[in-house]
């Protein structure tokens, strides 16, 4: 609520992270390489293209400088197939040096991230031991195979995201550099361990309260979700 209460005040960007002394990464990418001709000027910017393939929303923050923004609102099918299109312009483009050639392709698939936000909400914190009454015989923290089982709808969500990550890999041409990024860790999951403490603070009914035991695994939640992973690989 104080958050929110800021950004009325001061404007939706307040707290984001933005140095308005930075160079957008897009922005930089895409300009004109130093030292160079007006013509060969021009030709290196045709080639040093970039497109952000997302939600209307992202791209108004994120497409900056000569990148190309291409709306992509209808799930991670429509991501995957509009940035596929966007690799084949790299196959299909003229071989003149003035081209214009896709140098980089971003997306963003989401529904996996919309699958774990889903179980959250759904997931019964005392399963957790971090709500309701401290049980004298539980252990200080729940065993790692119950927080992080893997359950069969979850396995079916991670089949289909690799399906398409795999199509993208399909499409790309030799000697290309693909590279995925988590981000982070399943922080649904962190944020409703997170009310949970809140609760218990605030001495909600029910919540219970909140031990050492908890705070021990709620430290070790947030060290385990801060971690993303970072997969890199050359299509041969």
């Amino acid at each position: 609520l104080d958050l929110a209460l800021l950004k009325i005040r001061n404007g939706p960007s307040f707290g984001e992270v933005w140095h308005r002394d930075r160079t957008p990464l897009f922005t930089m990418l895409t300009r004109p390489r130093h030292g160079s001709s007006a013509a060969a000027a021009s030709a290196a910017a045709s080639k040093c293209r970039c497109s952000l393939v997302d939600s209307a929303r992202t791209l108004h923050r994120h497409a900056t400088g000569g990148s190309s923004a291409i709306t992509a609102d209808g799930g991670d099918q429509d991501v995957v197939s509009k940035a596929c299109r966007e690799i084949r312009k790299k196959l299909e483009a003229p071989a003149s040096p003035s081209a214009c050639t896709m140098q980089l392709v971003w997306m963003q698939l989401k529904e996996y991230s919309t699958f774990l936000e889903r179980r959250a909400r759904e997931l019964e914190l005392s399963t957790l031991g971090v709500s309701g009454p401290p049980s004298d015989t539980a252990s200080a923290q729940p065993p790692p195979e119950h927080v992080w089982a893997v359950s069969g709808a979850r396995e079916a969500k991670l089949q289909e995201l690799v399906a398409r990550l795999t199509h993208v890999h399909d499409s790309l041409p030799p000697n290309t550099l693909m590279i995925i990024c988590t981000g982070h860790g399943d922080t649904a999951l962190m944020r409703r361990v997170q009310e949970a403490k809140w609760k218990a603070n605030a001495k909600v009914a029910g919540a219970g309260e909140w031990t050492d035991e908890r705070e021990q695994f709620f430290t070790a939640l947030q060290e385990r979700v801060r971690r993303g992973l970072v997969w890199v690989a050359v299509k041969q």
